[in-house]
């Protein structure tokens, strides 16, 4: 739907009552505490845009725009809490309302890289060299990426090992 994150007024998560328990950083002050934050999620991939290692760190969680949103976010739990639910008793169900009245809502039962709902094989490639750029250089990561896509091939891992020995060295 193209939402710009200055266009919320309010995101309403509702989740099975475990992921309340996982994700009980409300407002947190730091990218590790950020993992466990849903008000961080959704406020970070409305601002962002997307959602990935690089939005977890210290200074997107103080950043203004992000902090903001993160007041806008509420989360609720479905039914009445039980304890004893499977994790696939209730859908994630988020709905985003804009300060112009409209509502988006989307129900999700299983996250993306879920063995029910795989990443493809582009979305794969992109989330490895993300995380992959936050250790070593653009060179290592594009010649690490074509190294794994033909790992198969290869009698010898040295050239791989070499790459992974300078991202450990630094």
């Amino acid at each position: 739907h193209e939402i710009q994150s200055d266009a919320v007024a309010s995101v309403e998560c509702r989740v099975p009552a475990r992921v309340i328990k996982i994700l009980f950083h409300t407002r947190p002050g730091t990218g590790l505490a950020a993992k466990f934050s849903m008000q961080f999620f959704m406020a970070a991939a409305l601002v962002e845009r997307k959602l990935g290692l690089s939005q977890f760190t210290d200074a997107k969680v103080n950043d203004p725009r992000i902090r903001a949103l993160m007041e806008c976010v509420t989360m609720s739990a479905h039914g009445d809490g039980d304890n004893d639910e499977t994790p696939f008793d209730f859908p994630d169900v988020v709905t985003v309302t804009l300060k112009n009245g409209a509502r988006y809502s989307h129900s999700v039962s299983t996250a993306r890289g879920h063995a029910d709902t795989p990443l493809s094989e582009a979305q794969r490639l992109s989330k490895f060299q993300e995380c992959a750029r936050l250790a070593l250089p653009e060179d290592d990561v594009r010649r690490l990426s074509t190294i794994i896509a033909r790992l198969h091939e290869f009698k010898e891992l040295s050239e791989l090992m070499a790459i992974l020995r300078r991202a450990t060295a630094s």
